[in-house]
């Protein structure tokens, strides 16, 4: 009797120590799918970063050619006078304000833009999507362009059917560490100037175009555009 409990006994030490082996596999074999899994869903992720990007554009567009239609024609200035603040507040700001976007400062920047900060932070400091300067000035982040620049063909063969990029992603500098709230198309040496269009995904840049649409565009597009400052690599 007591030979045959301390064989079951055996029989089930062994059979636990089966069954712990058989629980280390699986867990090996999840991690494993897991490691194989991990770069695919990343790379869905960003994929679904962008997609909002490009909304979110799409929209601040659209909201600015509210403002155009009530200002006969004219585009905001990156820096505007506002009731709000004496000193000017930013274009994306205004658009929020003043209504013509819906109360929601997500739709102003990049999700992949300065991702320690929150989408309020960034609205209320400047660093959110940028509007497009077209000319080196002073004080030229406080002046007004007209949309209809892209019914004109100018230096860099921007016409209706080939439109001027009005807003983008974009950043201060290479690093891309600091979104900005304008961007410059040639190369310039002092904090304006030197803003430009920056790619956030996948070294593709978000940008929105003066004809209402927006997309993903290349460094290369960009240069072909006769962009000169662009922060891509």
């Amino acid at each position: 009797m007591k030979n045959n409990l301390k064989q079951h006994d055996r029989s089930n030490i062994i059979g636990s120590c089966f069954t712990l082996i058989e629980l280390l596999v699986v867990i090996a074999i999840i991690a494993i799918l897991a490691g194989m899994l991990l770069p695919s869903l990343n790379k869905a992720r960003a994929r679904a970063r962008a997609t909002t990007c490009i909304s979110n554009l799409r929209q601040c567009g659209t909201s600015a050619l509210l403002y155009v239609d009530d200002f006969d024609g004219w585009m905001p200035a990156v820096n505007m006078p506002h009731r709000t603040n004496s000193s000017g507040i930013s274009w994306a700001k205004m658009l929020y304000e003043d209504g013509y976007v819906p109360k929601n400062p997500a739709l102003f920047s990049c999700p992949d833009s300065m991702p320690g900060r929150d989408a309020a932070s960034k609205l209320n400091s400047a660093y959110h999507y940028g509007l497009r300067i077209l000319e080196h000035g002073g004080g030229l982040t406080k002046k007004h362009y007209r949309l209809d620049h892209r019914m004109e063909t100018d230096n860099n063969g921007n016409t209706v059917e080939n439109p001027t990029i009005w807003l983008a992603d974009a950043s201060t500098d290479e690093t891309k560490a600091t979104s900005t709230q304008n961007f410059w198309n040639e190369a310039g040496t002092n904090q304006y100037l030197k803003a430009g269009v920056a790619a956030y995904h996948d070294k593709r840049a978000a940008v929105w175009f003066g004809d209402g649409h927006s997309e993903l565009i290349s460094k290369q597009a960009l240069l072909d555009k006769g962009f000169k400052t662009a922060y891509f690599d």
